[in-house]
Formats: structure tokens, C-alpha cells, sequence
């Protein structure tokens, strides 16, 4: 038995999946986060390992039994980095066949299925990345929350933090984002909020796992926290039209995949993230994309297994 493994792991969890070596998915597996940026390189490596044995084990398969890997990892896009990566994957299963990748790239071949086009991802973090015609490739977007990641689950809980403490000191109108997160974090008011917030959400992970409670007050109808929302899918269409100048897609036909916690859970960011769009790329096909970033690793080992170069 030839198994590929494809591997798809960011700040919040890892999956893999076990395909023949036709593609056709057998198992998958989940664990931790993998991010080196998020988790130490121990961490990393436990959630690595932990997801080729998962998946190997639901596919009655063996470490032997895997002839190529391809992982693509947040936070990979440095060679000094790749290379820890590929050393750790290595220790698991010593083959030839091992590719580390960003996980932009994962997704955006899982997202256009190696057509030219882009990916936006949305999610813990954020991200733009495309590939032209030329296959010339360009991304914006993914440096980190301390000096970007704009758009994403952590920026759109940190704005809504801010207009909680401007709606109290009387700088921003009243808005139900308060008392959720009151409610949410056993506060009895702002001052032991801010203890709270300090206390347990000091990572850009935790703060982000808080998304969901903005996502419901703003479906309850608070302008306060739609607008934050609407803003995240203009932030995000910002980076994505970096990408769309770099690879001078302007008047081009593409699929624009979005991707990530982020766009599956709002209506209103991808609603919002189109609309700004189609202002500067009116062909652009915005949609979910055509299959998982984790498939599109499994595409990518399976290229590489048949010794093919996609990008």
C-alpha cells in the first residue's frame, strides 16, 4: 500500500488526511496547532506526529507505507523554518518525498485546483495569496497579529474590546457587545473585564475563540458590532486587492476562494468582503473554495510523488 499524506495546521488545529496514491482520501485525522509562531517547536511536532499516526492508524496503514508528504503549515514561509519543519517530519517518516509549504499555498491550490486565481483566508489570522496565468505568484496579508492580520477572528474581537471600552467612557454609542461580553467572561463590569481579558486571553488564539460572540450580537441586530463586520470584509478585500495589482488580475476572470473560521461563520463579512471586490475586480468569482487546504496538500504530495511541479 502507497500512502500520501496531506497536512493543513495554523494556530488553532492541525488535520491531515491519508489518500492512495490515486488522491482518494481514506482517513483524517485532527490535533493541535502547529504554528511555530503560536506554539513552541515541541508542540509542533507533537501535533505533527500525532496527526500522521492518527490518520495512518483510521487507514490501517503503516509509517512505511507513506511515500510523500506534503504539510502546509502558518508561519512556514521562512527556509529557516521550512527546513525545522521538514527535519521534524523527517524524524517521523524519512523519505525523499517531503514538501513544506505555507498554508496559504495549500489552500489556494485546494481553492482553484492549480487554476490561476486567489485565496483570502480569515481566520485566527489572515492572508491573501494568488497565481496568475503566468504563474507568477504574490501574497499580502499574513504578518502576524502584533502588526497585522487585519480582517481576522483576533482583529474583529480586538475592535470589538475597543468599542466596549469607548461605548463606557462615553466616545461610542451604546452597543449589546458589552454585556455579552460581560456575560461571556463572569464580569461584573468593565474594570474586572479588562481584568479578565488580561488575565485569560493573552494569546491571539484566545482572543479570537471569543469571534463567535461578536458573529451572534450582530445577528441580533447591533449596528455596533455589524459594522465591525462589515469593516473586516473591507480590510480583507484591501488585501486581496494587493494581490490582484501585484498579479494584474484587475480585468481577468478568477476565483477569489475565502477561506477560514471567519468567512464560513459570517454572512456578513463575505457579503461585505464581495461587494468591495467586485468594485476593483468585477470577473472575480467570489466562493468558497473548490476543495479544503488540506486536500490541496494531498494534491500537492501526489504532484510531487509523480515528480510534476504545480508552483
Amino acid at each position: 500500500m502507497k500512502i500520501l499524506i496531506g497536512i493543513d495546521g495554523g494556530g488553532t488545529k492541525t488535520e491531515a488526511a491519508a489518500a492512495t496514491e490515486e488522491g482518494v482520501i481514506i482517513a483524517t485525522f485532527e490535533a493541535g496547532p502547529s504554528n511555530v509562531f503560536k506554539v513552541d517547536s515541541a508542540a509542533s511536532a507533537t501535533a505533527l506526529e500525532n496527526v500522521i499516526d492518527g490518520s495512518l492508524t483510521k487507514a490501517r496503514a503503516r509509517r512505511s507505507d507513506v511515500v510523500s508528504i506534503c504539510a502546509g503549515l502558518a508561519g512556514v514561509d521562512r527556509p529557516t523554518i521550512q527546513k525545522q519543519i521538514t527535519d521534524i517530519l523527517y524524524r517521523i517518516v524519512p523519505i525523499d518525498k517531503i514538501s513544506v509549504v505555507g498554508d496559504a499555498t495549500t489552500a489556494l491550490m485546494g481553492a482553484t485546483e492549480g487554476e490561476p486565481g486567489m485565496v483570502v483566508i480569515s481566520g485566527t489570522g489572515s492572508i491573501a495569496y494568488g497565481m496568475n496565468a503566468q504563474r507568477q505568484r504574490a501574497r499580502a496579508g499574513g504578518w502576524g497579529h502584533i502588526v497585522d492580520d487585519f480582517g481576522s477572528g483576533y482583529d474583529i474581537v480586538r475592535n470589538a474590546f475597543n468599542e466596549v471600552f469607548r461605548a463606557h467612557d462615553g466616545l461610542e454609542p451604546p452597543t449589546r457587545l458589552s454585556q455579552a461580553f460581560l456575560d461571556a467572561l463572569s464580569a461584573e463590569n468593565v474594570d474586572n473585564l479588562l481584568i479578565a481579558i488580561h488575565r485569560d486571553f493573552t494569546t491571539a488564539g484566545k482572543i479570537a475563540s471569543l469571534f463567535p460572540l461578536v458573529q451572534s450580537v450582530a445577528d441580533g441586530g447591533d449596528i455596533i458590532a455589524n459594522k465591525l463586520l462589515e469593516r473586516a470584509g473591507h480590510d480583507l478585500s484591501s488585501t486581496a486587492e494587493a494581490v490582484v495589482r501585484k498579479l494584474d488580475l484587475y480585468n481577468q476572470e478568477f476565483i477569489c476562494g475565502t477561506t477560514g473560521g471567519v468567512f464560513q461563520s459570517s454572512r456578513q463579512v463575505r457579503d461585505s468582503f464581495a461587494w468591495y471586490v467586485h468594485r476593483f475586480a468585477p470577473r472575480a468569482n467570489v466562493c468558497f473554495p473548490r476543495k479544503s487546504a488540506v486536500e490541496g496538500a494531498l494534491m500537492l504530495a501526489r504532484t510531487n510523488f509523480q515528480g510534476r511541479k504545480v508552483f
